[in-house]
């Protein structure tokens, strides 16, 4: 088991452990509700590149569906490192993520359709799950190995 670090100063909650993530309700409501994160990958020069993207967060994993003509793919298919950035826009809560990004090519479809009952409903997730499994998608997903949050503390 994972050794569990928990700082808090000031309403800043870092949790360095993925046994700290699952237990946190707090986190866990936050990531459940329809927010875009911004992922942040490295293009070769080593500059960042910004996406807005839909994910889902299992407690312990984020997940995110791409296809692999975006540049967000090709960065990670060539460097892993991955960053979420992922804000309340009616206040000042937010939660960042980095780790290295697993890419998955096979089994990718239940959680794409999580992703896609999260921000359009049961009914219109399985019809849009339809139109992707037509395209080139694989199904990022990746442990946190620092996870930062601003506003969420009880």
């Amino acid at each position: 088991m994972a050794k569990c670090i928990l700082w808090i100063v000031c309403g800043l909650m870092l949790v360095c452990s993925s046994t700290a993530y699952s237990q946190d309700k707090t986190l866990a409501a936050f990531l459940a509700e329809k927010r875009n994160a911004i992922l942040a990958t490295l293009r070769a020069d080593g500059s960042s590149q910004l996406t807005p993207v839909w994910f889902h967060w299992d407690g312990e994993q984020f997940a995110i569906s791409m296809t692999t003509e975006r540049v967000k793919y090709q960065n990670l298919a060539r460097d892993p490192r991955i960053s979420l950035c992922i804000d309340d826009v009616t206040g000042t809560a937010y939660v960042t993520a980095e780790g290295k990004a697993e890419i998955r090519d096979s089994d990718i479809w239940d959680d794409t359709r999580k992703i896609l009952v999260k921000y359009r409903g049961e009914e219109g997730g399985a019809a849009y799950l339809e139109r992707l499994k037509k395209q080139p998608r694989v199904l990022v997903v990746f442990t946190p190995t620092r996870l930062e949050t601003l506003g969420l503390a009880e």
